[in-house]
């Protein structure tokens, strides 16, 4: 029996990075056909160190793996109280260690994230279905949405892997039947009269008392109507934070990447992520040179731009 593949930080990366080239072959929740994974295999063949060579299914195993992971994650962000950082996870505080003891015993996959973080998670989120609208949509203090996951099984890696893998279930419509339309009544033959019946029209006599209580019913309710409207509470105009912070994201890749790297632009998408307030700013910047100097500004203060 062979050895099982040994994965290295920079094959994962590599293969996360041939993952995103080929997004638009992605299918429902990010899976992938096996061509594609063929692709990979030839494509991180150089990055080999030791160990069997990967296989189709050695990269179908740790996409699923990465899969899985990310959706632990999310979890973990969902819980009211704890902040994710990229580096350092669930950033788990002397405040905060109990209801993490009591988290990782419902879901041990999640223990890994006490204080560190996944350096995968915003390119494995590029890959995920969008949570931009419809029932996809992420909310902080709601159950995170199950997506279709790749069939995964068990190989060696350096990533840790959780164990829970979050269920989908496929909800399929059917046409409940029509019911048959009832079979006419035999007809019944009757023998006309030679000379028409004459029926007397009747005509209903209203009072005039009668007509003015109709009219005041009418008006009440109105007023009824009128007074239910003015009381109701207003629509909230406000977009959910998910979508705001979706919606943030998807502005900076469309805009900010005609003057920003590829690693400045993903510390941004970071910084908009984890700060909810800086990702409001960002949406309300209508001016692109006051926006582009407020995007210039806060990578300064990250480190990651140096002037």
């Amino acid at each position: 029996m062979s050895p099982p593949a040994t994965w290295t930080p920079a094959e994962e990366t590599e293969l996360i990075d041939f993952l995103v080239d080929c997004k638009t072959e992605a299918g429902n929740g990010g899976n992938f056909k096996k061509t594609t994974f063929q692709q990979a295999v030839t494509h991180i063949a150089p990055l080999l160190q030791h160990g069997p060579a990967k296989t189709v299914k050695g990269c179908q195993n740790k996409w699923a793996g990465f899969h899985k992971i990310y959706w632990v994650i999310r979890a973990i962000q969902a819980v009211s109280g704890w902040v994710w950082d990229n580096d350092t996870g669930a950033s788990i505080t002397l405040d905060s260690a109990s209801s993490w003891d009591d988290y990782v015993k419902k879901h041990p996959g999640a223990k890994p994230f006490h204080n560190k973080g996944w350096c995968h998670l915003l390119k494995v989120a590029l890959l995920m279905p969008s949570t931009a609208t419809g029932a996809n949509v992420y909310h902080p203090t709601a159950a995170v949405e199950d997506p279709p996951s790749p069939a995964a099984t068990s190989e060696h890696s350096s990533v840790p892997h959780s164990d829970e893998q979050p269920e989908f279930l496929d909800h399929e419509d059917s046409d409940d039947d029509q019911p048959q339309s009832q079979a006419s009544a035999p007809c019944k033959c009757a023998c006309e009269p030679t000379t028409p019946t004459c029926i007397a029209t009747k005509h209903p006599c209203v009072s005039h008392g009668a007509t003015v209580l109709q009219d005041m019913s009418a008006l009440l309710t109105q007023v009824g109507i009128a007074l239910a409207a003015a009381l109701a509470p207003p629509l909230n105009p406000i977009d959910p934070t998910p979508h705001r912070r979706s919606n943030a994201v998807a502005a900076a890749l469309r805009v900010e990447k005609t003057w920003l790297s590829n690693n400045e632009l993903v510390s941004f998408i970071d910084f908009l992520w984890v700060d909810q307030t800086a990702a409001d700013i960002y949406l309300a910047l209508d001016e692109p040179n006051v926006r582009k100097e407020w995007v210039r500004i806060q990578l300064e203060r990250l480190g990651v731009i140096v002037f």
